[in-house]
């Protein structure tokens, strides 16, 4: 879960100009321009999972997997100045192997579409939300429909994010 967090976080560190979309279809952004969108320093935050579907599981199993991720993922994440100004290529699709649709991010607005592949899974996620240089809040709908040789991978999740920037890094938070 803290993966979920930290790479909406980082999604949105990762652009520095106060309006910017991908090129469809690939992970290309423009050269970077003007001040980082989300200032440096320590962010904390909550994601959670406010619904889960998986169809083909078991009632009991859904129902224990939706009870432990509604408590929610609380992070710390210290952003550096250089995650703020350049980010490498990968830091935007968290490691993934992401194509974005569409990716924007202006007048305090995020909305963003990709696909990604996560070993053999295909995931459709959909980002929407509002920022400012020291908070974040966003939804995030990701969506698989799983593979053959993996019966219950199919799924839907929807992610609430409120994240906030709380001041210098303390040293004791991932970068």
């Amino acid at each position: 879960m803290k993966w979920l967090a930290l790479l909406a976080l980082l999604q949105a560190a990762g652009l520095s100009s106060p309006a910017i979309m991908t090129t469809p279809g690939t992970n290309e952004r423009p050269a970077r321009s003007g001040p980082a969108v989300l200032r440096p320093g320590r962010w904390e935050g909550r994601a959670t999972i406010t619904d889960l579907g998986m169809p083909g599981a078991p009632a009991q199993a859904a129902a224990q997997v939706r009870a432990a991720l509604a408590r929610g993922d609380v992070f710390a994440k210290c952003l550096t100045p250089a995650q703020a100004s350049s980010p490498p290529a990968d830091l935007f699709s968290g490691g993934k192997d992401c194509r974005y649709e569409h990716f924007g991010m202006a007048n305090g607005h995020v909305d963003a579409r990709a696909q990604c592949r996560v070993g053999d899974l295909v995931v459709h996620e959909t980002t929407a939300g509002q920022y400012t240089r020291d908070s974040l809040q966003l939804t995030i709908i990701s969506k698989s429909p799983g593979t053959p040789n993996r019966p219950m991978s199919a799924y839907n999740m929807t992610i609430k994010l409120d994240a906030r920037r709380t001041g210098k890094c303390k040293g004791d938070e991932p970068r």
